[in-house]
C-alpha cells in the first residue's frame, strides 16, 4: 500500500479524475436504478444482468483511460490493497462514487413516473437466505469481478482474451446472472446505498452490501498479487528466472528523440516473446506522432536497431523497427 501523497490535492488531473469517477458511477447508477424500476417478474433477470453488464462495459471504455473507471469503491479498495493507487485517491474516489450513486439514483427518481418508484431496485437478500450466505455470496461474487479487473489491466500479461472493457462488462453480468436470486447481486456497494439513501429504504441487512464485496475485493488482489500474477507476460516465474533481458540502443539514426521513443515502445510492448534462437527475428510498427515526425527525414526514417542482451547463453539478438510514416 502506497503512503499518502498530498501533492495530488494540487494536480488539475487528480480532481479530473475524481469526477470523472463521479460522473461515471453517477450514469451508472441511473441506469441500472431505470432497469430495475421496470423489472416485472424474475424472469427478466437476464435482461437486467445483461443491461449492467453493458453499462459497466461501455462506462469502462469512456472513463477507463481517464480514472480508471473504478465506478465501485470496492473496486477502489481493492487497487488500493495491490497497490495501485495511493490512499489519497481512493479516499476521492470513494466519496465521488458514493456522491454519484446518490445523484444517479435521485435522477431516476425524477425521471421516473411515481407509480413505478417503489425502492429503486435497491437490494436485498432474499427471504431464504441467511445474512452470513448473503455476505459471502457478495464476497465471492466480487472476487470473481476484481479478479478479472485486475487480470484485464495488468500491464505484464500478454494481450489475450477479450479488451478490458468487454471482459469487465461480461464479468458484472455473470455476477448478476447468479446473484440476483439470492442478494440481487449488488458487488458494489454504492449500488445498494445510492437507491436507499433517496427512498429511506435502508434494511439491516445494509451492511452485508459493504463488508461482502470490501473483503472479497481485498482478497482478490492479495491473491492475483502473490499467486496468479506473471511478472512477464512471455514466461511462467521459473522461466522468467532463466531469462533475464536488457534492452539497450545500439544503433539509431542521428534525432536522438526519435531513438528514445523507439526504446519506450520496445520495452512497453515486451520485443522478446520466446527462447532466444539464431533465427530470432521480429519486426515493430511504431506511429510516430506529430512532434517526433517532423524531425525525420527521409534517410532517418529508415530503422532503430535494437540489441537484447540474455543472462542466458544468447545468440546474436537484433530487433528491428520500422519507423511508419503517418502521413501516408
Amino acid at each position: 500500500m502506497r503512503s499518502p501523497d498530498f501533492s495530488l490535492l494540487r494536480s488539475t488531473l487528480f480532481l479530473r479524475d475524481v469526477f470523472a469517477e463521479f460522473f461515471a458511477t453517477t450514469f451508472f447508477l441511473w441506469i441500472v436504478t431505470s432497469v430495475l424500476t421496470n423489472i416485472q417478474s424474475q424472469a427478466e433477470i437476464v435482461q437486467v444482468s445483461f443491461c449492467i453488464g453493458l453499462a459497466i462495459a461501455c462506462l469502462v471504455h469512456i472513463f477507463g483511460p481517464t480514472s480508471g473507471a473504478h465506478i465501485n469503491p470496492a473496486v477502489t479498495v481493492g487497487m488500493l490493497v495491490y497497490g495501485k493507487i495511493e490512499i489519497i485517491r481512493a479516499c476521492f474516489y470513494v466519496v465521488a462514487q458514493i456522491f454519484g450513486g446518490i445523484l444517479g439514483s435521485a435522477l431516476t427518481y425524477a425521471l421516473t413516473p411515481d407509480t413505478k418508484h417503489l425502492n429503486l431496485g435497491a437490494v436485498s437478500l432474499d427471504k431464504n437466505v441467511h445474512i452470513a450466505q448473503g455476505m459471502f455470496v457478495e464476497l465471492f461474487l466480487t472476487m470473481i469481478l476484481m479478479l478479472v479487473v485486475l487480470s484485464s489491466t495488468d500491464e505484464d500479461r500478454d494481450e489475450r482474451g477479450f479488451p478490458s472493457a468487454l471482459a469487465i462488462g461480461l464479468a458484472v453480468t455473470l455476477c448478476h446472472l447468479v446473484g440476483i436470486p439470492y442478494t440481487g447481486a449488488s458487488i458494489n456497494p454504492t449500488r445498494a446505498f445510492g437507491p436507499a439513501a433517496i427512498t429511506g429504504a435502508f434494511q439491516s441487512d445494509q451492511w452485508v452490501y459493504w463488508v461482502g464485496p470490501i473483503l472479497g475485493a481485498s482478497f482478490a488482489s492479495f491473491i492475483y498479487k502473490h499467486i496468479i500474477k506473471i511478472s512477464d507476460g512471455s514466461f511462467s516465474p521459473s522461466e522468467k528466472d532463466a531469462t533475464k533481458e536488457n534492452v539497450y540502443i545500439v544503433s539509431t539514426s542521428s534525432t536522438p528523440t526519435i531513438a528514445a521513443r523507439k526504446l519506450e515502445l520496445l520495452e512497453k510492448e515486451k520485443v522478446y516473446d520466446g527462447p532466444a534462437t539464431p533465427e530470432h527475428k521480429k519486426t515493430e510498427k511504431a506511429d510516430v506522432n506529430k512532434s517526433d515526425e517532423k524531425k525525420l527525414s527521409p534517410s532517418e526514417s529508415d530503422q532503430v536497431t535494437i540489441h537484447i542482451e540474455m543472462s542466458t547463453p544468447p545468440p546474436a539478438i537484433e530487433e528491428r523497427v520500422e519507423v511508419v510514416d503517418s502521413s501516408m
